[in-house]
């Protein structure tokens, strides 16, 4: 088995304090009603990957939905999720890992009382970048605008948020 090819990251150990991010930013990006943090940068790991930590409310979550450059690994740190990624009905629980692999439809609901956490890993880095432009947006989104952002991030919305119904 060869070695894995890591791309040329900091040198230094850094450490992501609990409850904060590491790009400057203290306080939690709000992003259709969760709140993100954003732990580890692309410009921290050479692009290789980023990582956020999102809080999803209960009965929340975002609309269906597919990315074109990234997977993203969910590990569920706190409450409990029902995912959709394909045709697959997923509940995951404390502990849980769940693979959204890129150009596969998922989405997830928060199926709890409380507030559920996960972190989230996205590999390649890029999707922090959009979770700050979307964040900066103020005012009512406009729908052309945001289209446009979404699609500069090879992001398409599929479907409606999945309801607890």
């Amino acid at each position: 088995m060869s070695p894995i090819n890591w791309p040329n990251i900091a040198s230094i150990p850094e450490l992501v304090k609990a409850g904060y991010g590491n790009t400057g930013h203290e306080e939690p990006l709000r992003i259709f009603g969760q709140e993100i943090y954003i732990k580890v940068t692309g410009a921290q790991t050479g692009g290789a990957w980023s990582m956020i930590q999102q809080v999803t409310p209960p009965a929340s979550g975002p609309p269906m939905h597919c990315h074109t450059r990234e997977d993203e690994g969910f590990w569920v740190v706190e409450g409990k999720f029902l995912f959709v990624v394909g045709d697959q009905r997923i509940e995951a629980n404390p502990g849980d890992f769940l693979l959204a692999p890129r150009n596969i439809p998922h989405t997830f609901l928060n199926i709890g009382d409380v507030p559920a956490k996960a972190i989230v890993i996205m590999s390649p880095a890029g999707m922090e970048d959009f979770f700050l432009a979307v964040a900066a947006l103020e005012g009512p989104p406009d729908p052309g605008w945001v289209g446009q952002l979404f699609a500069e991030y090879g992001i398409e919305f599929i479907g409606s948020p999945l309801t607890t119904d």
